[in-house]
């Protein structure tokens, strides 16, 4: 069926069209469980993904990355995948994560910032989320590789988003696994935008899948809302991988319905209109036709699975898999729920709160992360002890002021600088025109810490203003 569609032609794979019909020749063949496996694993993503939504949006959840939209290329992709397969996920992939029968307790615990997140159930091949953009794809072709080289019968699968084809992990990647022809399956989730940046702004290629070429084997383009055909390509390119025949690119196009994340406004970057065009083609709507177009759907079926998804999991935290040194301190504390009461106001969830706090107060220099834990589990006289024994951290550092290093060695003492940095360090040498005398040309040195952080510094030195440094934006779409 890859073969079938030439993305240098334009084509593209769909087996549904909008009313939920399946076109000749494409239908996939599921039985008719598996197909109401399908719909009720998407509806299960759907829900899942709206109280994630809320969660955040509570406090209890950091920033979190909507899914919705992507419920068919994320349950399709994933319910073909075989229990030994290796998956290598990116941020946005929670409909994957419930049909490879990942704890929905444990994926939220990750955005809760909890460490149990991190630690792959027992008999689940499934590789710790990739918040770099395109990190994952050298990995997976490195784990396609290993597979290779061990004659193991499996496929390995890597997930990113339209931006990553921007980076260059993304072409390093996918040319070592050409050239080696590695089992890798390679689901780029084309959803129209890394963040704000349009699909028409990353290449200008026609399309993503035709990319493929260029490294020397199949690429296909397929309807993202469309389950069964994001199931059919992902079916065949896993068969071809764990039969020896190379990677596969597929492109699974798409729109992103929510914000790049909840710190986003997505409404700043495209119209009303766009989004309700898209909303017509809505991939759960589109399932439901074709379920009931084989006589598997009925309103009573659908209050059925909708209660069953609505049964979520209470996410508490869980002190059993945490590391030994926050373990050893939390043992006689017993487990609450993840979340920040008033009485912490300076260390409350919302990332805009935390960026105003120095990184020094969150780190080493701070109280450990078990007293944080423990402030949030201990009674109400504790927490309040705690909190000010954090706001008084917080009040010390923002009296304290800046040591800068002069071009020629020696040191002064400015005015207190943007205190949501930690203090620079800095090394004193004597200076040649006399201790303390600054160099007519005194130029600002900021040390590995500064020069990392882009610390900004208001401080006369040498007569003249120091000039803020530039602090550099970070790349992180999808």
């Amino acid at each position: 069926m890859i073969e079938r569609f030439d993305p240098l032609k334009g084509e593209r794979l769909r087996v549904l069209d909008d009313a939920g019909q399946a076109l000749p020749g494409l239908d996939p063949g599921l039985p008719d469980a598996e197909l109401r496996g399908l719909y009720e694993r998407m509806v299960r993503t759907r829900a899942a993904d709206v109280k994630a939504v809320k969660l955040q949006r509570q406090g209890r959840l950091g920033t979190y990355p909507p899914s919705q939209g992507h419920e068919a290329c994320q349950v399709g992709l994933a319910s073909a995948m075989g229990r030994e397969d290796w998956f290598f996920p990116y941020f946005r992939d929670l409909g994957a994560y419930i049909s490879l029968g990942y704890p929905l307790a444990d994926y939220f615990h990750f955005w809760m910032g909890n460490e149990a997140g991190l630690r792959t159930p027992d008999g689940l091949n499934v590789f710790p989320v990739a918040i770099p953009v395109a990190s994952q794809i050298p990995q997976a072709a490195g784990a396609g590789l290993a597979a290779k080289l061990r004659k193991l019968p499996v496929a390995v699968v890597a997930t990113f988003g339209d931006g990553a084809t921007s980076e260059g992990d993304f072409h390093e990647g996918l040319n070592f696994a050409g050239v080696f022809r590695t089992p890798n399956v390679f689901v780029c989730v084309n959803n129209q935008f890394a963040i704000s940046v349009p699909r028409s702004r990353q290449t200008a290629s026609a399309t993503i899948a035709q990319k493929a070429v260029a490294y020397g084997f199949p690429g296909v383009q397929v309807d993202g809302n469309d389950v069964l055909a994001v199931y059919a390509a992902a079916r065949e390119a896993l068969k071809r991988a764990r039969e020896g025949e190379g990677p596969t690119l597929i492109e699974a196009y798409t729109y992103r319905m929510g914000d790049h994340t909840t710190s986003d406004d997505a409404g700043r970057y495209r119209t009303k209109e766009e989004v309700e065009e898209w909303a017509r083609r809505d991939p759960l709507r589109r399932f439901r036709l074709h379920l009931g177009l084989k006589g598997l759907w009925d309103e009573a079926y659908e209050e059925r699975v909708q209660k069953e998804a609505m049964s979520l999991p209470t996410v508490t935290l869980n002190f059993t898999v945490l590391s030994s040194n926050v373990r050893s301190v939390m043992s006689e504390v017993p487990e609450a729920p993840v979340y920040l009461p008033a009485s912490l106001p300076s260390l409350s969830a919302n990332s805009k709160t935390n960026s105003r706090l120095p990184s020094s107060i969150l780190t080493s220099q701070a109280p450990s992360r078990a007293s944080y834990l423990g402030a949030w589990a201990a009674p109400a006289a504790a927490r309040a002890t705690a909190a000010a024994a954090v706001r008084a951290k917080v009040a010390k550092r923002r009296r304290s002021t800046d040591i800068v290093l002069l071009q020629d060695g020696s040191s002064a003492r400015g005015r207190s600088y943007n205190t949501r940095r930690p203090r620079a360090r800095v090394r004193r040498r004597p200076s040649p025109s006399g201790p303390g005398r600054p160099c007519p040309r005194a130029a600002l040195t900021p040390c590995r810490t500064g020069a990392i952080l882009g610390l900004r510094r208001s401080g006369r030195v040498g007569g003249r203003a120091a000039a803020p440094r530039a602090v550099p934006a970070s790349r992180n779409g999808d």
